[in-house]
């Protein structure tokens, strides 16, 4: 059961597929820790292809984002449990892309502490993110993937080509009407050609 006044944690942990992770308090009458709400989701096409450092940061915000009506508002900031070697890429000054700063302003909104727990021991966050009914083979990610697909091609050569007809219309229409010119006044090519020969040898 729920106690707001209870010392809590949340323990995370991430895979190459999925985000784990469960939020235990401290019952202060047994001295034992009890499990009050665990989590586990697959991760996107897109989330399976981050770094490592930041799988672990999301299975974080992951938590905290399930888990919000329980930590929003304690009255003593929580403890979240990690195997956090990954997460010392945060301890350093980044420049953070987009995705990084969207975190880094949600997890000022909480109060907590990150607390080192090794991977052997950091048992039940780890089978959370490792849940077989969600398993993705490292070996068939991204595997057969088209990047650039034929209707890409297709839009872009038809944009092209509608571009260029206009342009050859115009061109065959004035042709046409310096033909048409020429030949009202009784002149071809090979008569202007020939007068202009004319003319230089007269002079």
């Amino acid at each position: 059961m729920w106690n707001i006044d209870y010392s809590t944690k949340i323990e995370t942990d991430a895979s190459g597929y999925a985000t784990g992770g469960v939020i235990t308090q401290l019952d202060p009458n047994d001295k034992l820790w009890h499990s009050i709400v665990f989590h586990s989701q697959t991760m996107s096409p897109a989330e399976r292809n981050y770094e490592i450092w930041d799988r672990e940061m999301l299975a974080i915000i992951k938590a905290l984002k399930d888990w919000r009506q329980f930590l929003k508002g304690l009255p003593e900031p929580f403890n979240i449990w990690t195997n956090h070697q990954n997460l010392q890429y945060w301890k350093t000054a980044q420049n953070l892309n987009r995705k990084q700063a969207r975190w880094a302003c949600y997890l000022a909104k909480y109060g907590f502490h990150i607390v080192h727990k090794p991977g052997e021991t950091h048992l039940i966050a780890d089978l959370l993110s490792r849940p077989f009914s969600l398993y993705i083979s490292d070996k068939e990610d991204n595997r057969s993937q088209i990047v650039l697909k034929p209707e890409h091609f297709k839009i872009a050569a038809a944009a092209v080509f509608a571009k260029i007809a206009p342009l050859e219309k115009h061109i065959r229409d004035n042709l046409l009407r310096t033909e048409g010119t020429n030949a009202a006044r009784g002149t071809t090519n090979g008569e202007r050609d020939d007068e202009a020969r004319r003319s230089e040898s007269r002079s």
